[in-house]
């Protein structure tokens, strides 16, 4: 699922909500419901993967150079109150701007919802059970981390804790999970983690 770029700035405010910055942006004026979104989001759930072992490198048997297995996640401290979690991932490229300095562009990897709100974890290559799963750019709903060989390429993970139910189909856009974060504060977790391609 690739945002559109008449929606990356709405993006780059959702990632500096994130504690993340500097990536490039689009010129639309007027504000989306991602843009929205960014000003509400507010960070409590603690999400980490046991397949990180002292470090942040996704191991390749998570990667289309071993199984694309979906990496497994654990988290704690949902909120009480929470109908449903949605994970997002996203795919932060550099990009060399005006005057030297390196930018990112964002690209919407995969995102679902419809995560149980008792749910603590995600176990290796298995998507959670009742999981609507949205679209990427090329019209499929797998899980695919594949950087372009040679390259270190950064992803950040999100899981958000949503106030109510999103009425999602498989195969959604992102502006359907984005219309939703923009509608109270919603709180999350992050996880920064970045994969090369010999």
């Amino acid at each position: 699922m690739r945002t559109t770029w008449k929606a990356i700035s709405s993006c780059c405010l959702l990632l500096a909500a994130l504690a993340l910055a500097g990536c490039a942006s689009s010129s639309s004026d007027s504000p989306s419901s991602a843009e929205v979104a960014a000003a509400r989001v507010n960070r409590e759930i603690e999400l980490g993967s046991p397949a990180l072992v002292g470090g942040d490198t996704i191991p390749s048997r998570y990667t289309c150079d071993g199984g694309n297995a979906p990496l497994p996640l654990q988290w704690t401290s949902v909120p009480p109150g929470t109908k449903e979690l949605a994970l997002l991932i996203l795919s932060l490229r550099p990009v060399r701007a005006s005057e030297g300095r390196v930018t990112e562009t964002v690209v919407v990897l995969w995102a679902a919802v419809g995560l149980r709100p008792t749910l603590r974890q995600i176990t290796a290559g298995h998507p959670p059970r009742g999981a609507i799963v949205g679209r990427d750019a090329q019209g499929h709903t797998t899980y695919s981390i594949c950087p372009p060989k040679g390259a270190r390429q950064n992803y950040l993970l999100a899981l958000f804790a949503l106030p109510r139910a999103i009425a999602a189909v498989p195969g959604f856009s992102d502006e359907t999970l984005f219309a939703e974060l923009s509608k109270a504060r919603v709180p999350f977790g992050q996880l920064l983690v970045n994969y090369t391609r010999a």
